[in-house]
């Protein structure tokens, strides 16, 4: 998995970079049980994407999720994301749910 791999390269992360701990760790942890899956009841090389929901949540630590490779986000309320959706890094893809 893409994303997985990445979750760990945090020596990147500049001093002035928003950096997120309690994100790291969920991040790893949903890693960890992802692919402990996939290695039960998937194929290798079969691709599972992870919708990070946003509700309530600053468009900082999402940014830091979207750093760490986590690029489906999912909104619920037209307002709140109309409200986040400039201070959103462009690489991540938006749905609502």
């Amino acid at each position: 998995m893409k994303m997985c791999s990445k979750v760990d390269q945090t020596a990147t992360l500049s001093p002035q970079d928003n950096y997120f701990p309690e994100v790291l760790e969920n991040c790893k942890e949903i890693c960890y049980n992802v692919e402990n899956a996939k290695a039960k009841w998937r194929k290798p090389d079969e691709e599972v994407r992870i919708m990070a929901v946003t509700k309530t949540v600053p468009p900082e630590k999402v940014n830091f999720a979207v750093a760490q490779g986590f690029k489906q986000l999912g909104e619920n309320r037209v307002q709140e994301f109309l409200s986040k959706k400039e201070a959103y890094d462009k690489s991540a893809e938006v749905q609502f749910i």
